[in-house]
């Protein structure tokens, strides 16, 4: 740890020449095993590898860390299982798709920076999509930021026929609208562009 100390004090000295700055609260050190479980490596190994029964299985120790309170990259976790149950139906156990609706209670900050193609994978993995949907415009439509609820727009702009394959149809996308144009008005990209390119897209 010493070593790692004065390596980082002087990376920090070179980086002021270019006017950068290393943040000191940001930067931890961890052992290897530390930084491989906190990175998901086990995870994203399972992945990779296609071995259904060990990414199960990461999938239930990731649940059982975060309910110990241990340290997680959880917008690592929560995109990489969510873009993979998207891909194999069959891996849509209790336990996996539990996983994906605990951490989007518990993590919304994360949630609401996913893109479209992510947001559309995190509604029709499960079997009510169109109430997951609604609780994505509910979520979305909390938010200050005008990011997410463009993100959401563009779902709707993009991929409104898969989303009618899922039993979301035009009426309920033209009402989600509305109500993300109602919580919007003092946003000009949203007004301007995002609304009224997605109320297009439905017509």
């Amino acid at each position: 740890p010493q070593r790692i100390e004065a390596c980082l004090y002087e990376a920090s000295k070179l980086l002021l020449f270019d006017g950068l700055n290393l943040s000191a609260p940001k930067t931890e050190i961890m052992s290897r095993v530390e930084f491989r479980e906190y990175r998901c490596l086990p995870l994203l190994k399972a992945i990779s590898d296609k071995n259904d029964s060990e990414f199960l299985r990461q999938v239930d120790l990731l649940r059982r860390r975060e309910l110990r309170g241990e340290r997680v990259k959880v917008d690592t976790a929560l995109r990489a299982t969510i873009s993979h149950l998207r891909k194999h139906p069959r891996l849509r156990t209790r336990n996996s798709l539990r996983y994906i609706e605990d951490g989007i209670k518990k993590h919304p900050e994360v949630f609401s920076t996913l893109n479209e193609r992510l947001l559309l994978a995190s509604i029709v993995i499960f079997n009510d999509a169109p109430g997951k949907m609604n609780e994505v415009k509910n979520m979305v439509n909390r938010k200050s930021m005008a990011a997410p609820k463009a993100y959401f727009l563009k779902l709707i702009r993009d991929h409104h026929s898969a989303l009618s394959r899922r039993g979301i149809g035009k009426a309920d996308l033209h009402e989600m609208i509305s109500d993300i144009k109602r919580s919007s008005r003092e946003s000009d990209i949203l007004t301007q562009y995002c609304i009224p390119s997605a109320e297009g897209a439905l017509r």
